[in-house]
């Protein structure tokens, strides 16, 4: 400070703002002005200082934050990759348990199919067993109807062999086989 209370504020730097004769305040002497630009360099450093060592807070904060960020990430993931997998695992239980059921109602459904398969088998025998004796018997409807459009026998032996030879006629066969038989023993009297 000077004599009159006038500080370098007033003035500046000395390289900035030169003293003015014409002024009426006196010129600071060297040692004041250097007295003034260390303390002023001082405060600068000081805020320099402050600020730098704001910005370390700043950036170890930051680098905090961003390490538990990267914790919480990756905690986050490693949760959702174990949820995923158990996911998949129930996946995979019930996809297997679906598998089981179709299996079962696929092999339910062959054996229903192999069921009417032979259910229609016996049925198709059934019928050519029927079939076979209606021919049977309507064969020997025509014969009896031969029989007794035939003409009136004289002899008593003759009358005697048809009459046996019309009751094996009217006898109607209970297979396939006795009627072919009695077919064949009939053309050959």
């Amino acid at each position: 400070m000077s004599p009159k209370g006038t500080s370098v504020a007033q003035y500046g730097c000395c390289s900035e703002r030169r003293w003015d004769a014409s002024s009426d305040l006196e010129p600071h002497t060297q040692e004041e002005l250097t007295e003034d630009l260390r303390r002023q360099l001082q405060a600068v450093q000081g805020k320099a200082n402050s600020a730098a060592s704001e910005l370390v807070r700043v950036r170890g904060e930051a680098d905090i934050e961003r390490k538990e960020a990267k914790v919480a990430l990756k905690a986050a993931l490693n949760r959702r990759v174990e949820d995923l997998l158990l996911e998949l695992k129930i996946a995979k239980v019930e996809l297997r348990g679906a598998e089981v059921v179709w299996e079962s109602e696929r092999n339910m459904l062959y054996d229903r199919i192999k069921e009417c398969e032979k259910l229609n088998v016996d049925q198709a025998e059934a019928l050519k067993l029927d079939l076979a004796l209606a021919h049977a018997e309507l064969d020997v409807c025509r014969k009896e109807l031969d029989f007794i459009k035939e003409k009136d026998i004289s002899s008593p032996l003759q009358r005697e062999e048809s009459l046996v030879l019309r009751s094996d006629i009217i006898q109607t066969p209970t297979t396939v086989e006795e009627s072919a038989k009695d077919n064949a023993r009939l053309l050959s009297t």
